[in-house]
């Protein structure tokens, strides 16, 4: 027999809902927006709002009377986000996703202007991708130094790659060499997909899935991986690695406070696609 779930104070879930409506809303609201969020009667739903409004958890502002968040809810959350030990929960969950598709797992993050490899997790399997911690990725070949090329300011990011650029051999991408022009389209469809994926660019024989994680500012925090040899491992845009990948970075990244926007039909579907050399119907990025 399984435990009977515990009673609680249905009023005040109700409440934390509006707060939670709000916080997902990203802006002020009016009562008749939170009450069809919540599904409750304006009426019921302002009742609500006072209770809440005299615990400081909501504001009203005073132009408009809209709703937003008070000055209870935003020092809650910021009390969150100083607790947060990021990188414990980011290594919990990049094991997990190890475990999930029993694939070589790594976390990159953006350290003086490069990419590095700061944890790997590797997957039960005999066959496994060697990466080594503290390794540094370069910005043009590798899949995770792309997805932070595509994502962080040209302020920071464009003299980095202008000299890469200027150092010598173009980058490939799917077997294809890129020139600037084609470089900067690669770093637009990483950013329409939200994923980046490689079959030996970096090096041969291997590839790669990446996507970025983001912190509560809406900024780039840290990149996971998955790796594995070119022949087995499936690149598909929709196959079980990227759909696993995808999970599990929109998990960490609502754990650190991230609110993801509305994606357009037109953003979750680019334009082109680039078929993998590798295996049936993947396709690649690396590292």
């Amino acid at each position: 027999m399984g435990q009977r779930p515990q009673q609680g104070v249905r009023s005040v879930e109700i409440g934390l809902a509006l707060v939670a409506e709000l916080a997902a809303a990203g802006r002020d609201m009016s009562l008749k927006e939170l009450a069809q969020a919540a599904d409750l009667a304006p009426a019921k739903a302002h009742r609500y709002l006072v209770s809440l409004g005299r615990a400081r958890l909501i504001a009203r502002t005073p132009d408009s009377g809209d709703y937003g968040l008070g000055p209870l809810a935003v020092n809650l959350g910021l009390s969150a986000l100083a607790r947060l030990d990021t990188h414990r929960v980011a290594w919990d969950e990049l094991a997990r996703l190890r475990d999930t598709v029993d694939q070589t797992a790594v976390q990159v993050i953006w350290g003086d202007g490069l990419a590095v490899v700061a944890r790997v997790e590797q997957p039960a399997r005999t066959i496994t991708v060697n990466v080594r911690t503290g390794a540094t990725l370069p910005i043009l070949a590798a899949a995770s130094a792309r997805v932070f090329a595509a994502y962080l300011p040209n302020a920071v990011i464009g003299p980095i790659i202008e000299r890469e650029l200027a150092a010598g051999d173009l980058p490939t991408h799917m077997g294809r060499r890129l020139d600037r022009r084609g470089y900067q389209a690669l770093l637009n469809d990483i950013r329409g997909r939200g994923m980046a994926r490689s079959e030996g660019d970096l090096h041969a024989g291997i590839a790669a899935l990446s996507a970025p994680v983001f912190d509560h500012a809406g900024r780039i925090a840290m990149v996971f991986a998955l790796i594995g040899p070119m022949s087995t491992f499936d690149l598909d845009w929709k196959g079980r690695n990227a759909r696993a990948l995808a999970e599990a970075c929109a998990r960490l990244s609502e754990r650190l406070g991230f609110r993801a926007p509305h994606r357009s039909q037109e953003q979750e579907s680019p334009q082109h696609e680039e078929r993998p050399r590798g295996r049936r119907r993947t396709g690649g990025e690396s590292r």
